[in-house]
């Protein structure tokens, strides 16, 4: 995979236009890109992070992964991305399904696994909508209050 871009973001930003040098304007993208990334990363340290991104798996070691998806407790924000080709929107849903408090949303951008940089104004309203929903449901929990007798007790073993 030479990118994390759908097919439909580089027709909708380059067509099969063709450059001065007679070739396309996405090649001359791809090679300036791959460019950048050569110059940032090493080599070997992009190997190893593919790899690790590649053979990840949630349930090695801990059982199977429905079971490690169901014990997760905590509210859970899944956003997707319907063009994604890295994470593909079936993993995605697999994903939401197994987590009992998990939300899942979904970006609708032609720029499949980078849409999470593209769209950021999204992205953000996403997450600070769910950050707010997990402060409304812990602020409007009724919390346990002691009845009056039970004060009273308390006061009297700590005097």
């Amino acid at each position: 995979m030479c990118s994390y871009r759908s097919p439909e973001s580089f027709q909708l930003r380059f067509n099969r236009e063709e450059n001065t040098e007679g070739s396309f304007e996405v090649e001359s993208y791809l090679r300036y890109q791959g460019d950048k990334l050569g110059d940032r990363f090493d080599a070997n340290s992009y190997l190893a992070l593919t790899q690790a991104m590649d053979t990840h798996d949630l349930g090695r070691g801990r059982g199977p992964l429905r079971d490690v998806l169901a014990n997760i407790k905590p509210p859970v924000q899944i956003i997707g991305i319907r063009s994604d080709v890295l994470s593909p929107p079936h993993e995605v849903r697999e994903l939401a399904q197994g987590i009992p408090s998990a939300s899942l949303k979904w970006l609708s951008s032609p720029h499949g696994h980078d849409a999470f940089l593209i769209e950021q104004d999204e992205v953000n309203q996403e997450i600070l909508s769910f950050r707010s929903s997990i402060s409304r449901s812990h602020t409007s929990a009724a919390k346990p209050r002691l009845s009056s007798e039970k004060v009273e007790r308390r006061a009297e073993r700590c005097a």
